[in-house]
């Protein structure tokens, strides 16, 4: 079964990187799905983001749609048949993804 993960993101490129971080450090990163719906970020913090993840799926939304609509965004697009919804302040910790 593979698990979605799910984290919107409006301008936060550091808690973004460091909330990625530990998601590879603490998690079974590999049958795992990471998708960032992104609210609006300029092309320079995007740049930053996918620089550090390159395999990171990455979903543009037209504007700031709300951390609802932009979830529900991502898990239309998603192919998990789970599905974990994050902010980017989230910092996984002991494996607590597994």
């Amino acid at each position: 079964m593979l698990l979605s993960i799910i984290i919107v993101n409006y301008h936060s490129t550091k808690l973004l990187l460091d909330c990625l971080a530990s998601l590879r450090l603490h998690s079974d990163i590999h049958s795992c799905e990471i998708l960032l719906v992104d609210n609006g970020s300029i092309e320079s913090e995007k740049k930053i983001v996918l620089q550090s993840f390159p395999s990171l799926n990455w979903l543009d939304m037209p504007s700031n749609a709300g951390f609802a609509r932009a979830n529900n965004a991502g898990m239309r697009q998603a192919k998990g048949d789970l599905f974990l919804l994050l902010n980017p302040d989230t910092i996984a910790i002991d494996d607590s993804i597994a």
